[in-house]
């Protein structure tokens, strides 16, 4: 397992606190891992209204570009989501799906140093997320029950994203961002409602 910083730690409390347990294990997914991946897939099991035990297949995909091989987040990347999520709700108080950020901020609640590296591993990460998307199916009994012949949902955490780069004496460095949440799925994680499915009810999770 990754050993995490004390900050690093406070961002994985406050994710789990905020939407719970099983959300929090799709934010962090890929975190510690090594492997270049471009495809994730998770079977949900629930229980519905009826108390029924229900799967439901959620998969994400890093988007098809023909210029770059784009990959999902991986390493510590997705620890920079939480901290963007925590900028967003806490200190913003979601006044609207866009978070306007200085690099301070970001690497203060990381809990990194102010290093190219740094800062380069926000900016990677950044584009990953705005580069992924989660897509999900309704299962045959499902299905069924709601009398529909097929569903299928789309969503995306980031939609957009901008940063700007100052020119210093030695190199050009990032300084500050804006990034625009998908507001459905900002909706979905702070309702605990992501991907039609009522979390409180999840009982497991296997990627």
């Amino acid at each position: 397992l990754m050993k995490l910083s004390a900050p690093e730690q406070r961002l994985l409390d406050f994710t789990r606190e905020q939407f719970g347990e099983h959300i929090s294990q799709f934010l962090l997914a890929g975190l510690g891992e090594e492997d270049e991946m471009q495809t994730w897939l998770f079977m949900v099991t629930f229980t519905n209204e009826l108390g029924v035990h229900r799967c439901r297949e959620i998969k994400v995909e890093a988007d098809e570009r023909p210029d770059i091989v784009t990959l999902l987040p991986r390493r510590r990347e997705p620890l920079v989501i939480l901290a963007l999520l925590q900028l967003l709700i806490v200190d913003r108080k979601m006044s609207s799906a866009s978070l306007s950020y200085e690099l301070e901020e970001v690497l203060g609640l990381l809990g990194w140093e102010d290093s190219a590296k740094s800062r380069l591993t926000i900016d990677e990460a950044i584009e990953r997320y705005a580069d992924m998307s989660y897509y999900w199916t309704l299962s045959g009994e499902e299905l069924e029950e709601r009398n529909l012949s097929s569903y299928k949902g789309q969503s995306r955490i980031v939609s957009g994203y901008s940063r700007c780069i100052a020119e210093g004496e030695r190199r050009s460095k990032s300084l500050s961002g804006m990034v625009e949440f998908g507001a459905r799925f900002i909706e979905g994680l702070v309702g605990r409602t992501l991907f039609d499915l009522d979390w409180n009810n999840v009982r497991g999770k296997i990627f």
